[in-house]
């Protein structure tokens, strides 16, 4: 009996274990999951200031007013774009510059989004250790019943 009490114990902690690894590595996968919309969105802001520097000066354009609202424009700079370095501070840049940061932008992400992965899988390697643990204690316990 007071055998069955430990074994029960240690698969309930084994389980708990398992439940909290695998809800971290959950949560490690959804900000993968962000990061990778946010490359995704600076890739797309990438080709547009490449499409910005070719686009001829007077040409109609479609200018952001709020998330899904467009106003027609007429393009009268394609050298240089405002930045929003922060703390509501906006600067005048060159377009190479503009896509320099946001290639550096990039490139820190996709180290961060590597070193996300890396940490994902340890803590998935963890659960299914944990898990098989949980089925050999109640595979033991189940031998003994």
């Amino acid at each position: 009996m007071f055998h069955q009490q430990i074994t029960e114990a240690i698969i309930e902690q084994k389980y708990a274990e398992f439940q909290q690894l695998q809800q971290q590595a959950e949560q490690l996968q959804q900000q993968a999951h962000l990061m990778q919309e946010q490359i995704i969105e600076l890739d797309t802001s990438l080709d547009g200031l490449r499409e910005l520097e070719k686009t001829a000066l007077a040409t109609e354009i479609l200018a952001p007013l709020a998330n899904g609202i467009f106003v027609t424009a007429s393009l009268t700079e394609n050298k240089h774009v405002l930045v929003n370095v922060g703390a509501d501070t906006v600067v005048e840049k060159p377009v190479p510059a503009a896509r320099q940061l946001l290639e550096d932008q990039k490139r820190e992400l996709l180290e961060q989004f590597v070193a996300l992965q890396t940490v994902q899988a340890e803590f998935e390697q963890q659960a299914v250790k944990a898990y098989k643990e949980v089925e050999k204690h109640v595979r033991q316990a189940e031998r003994k019943a």
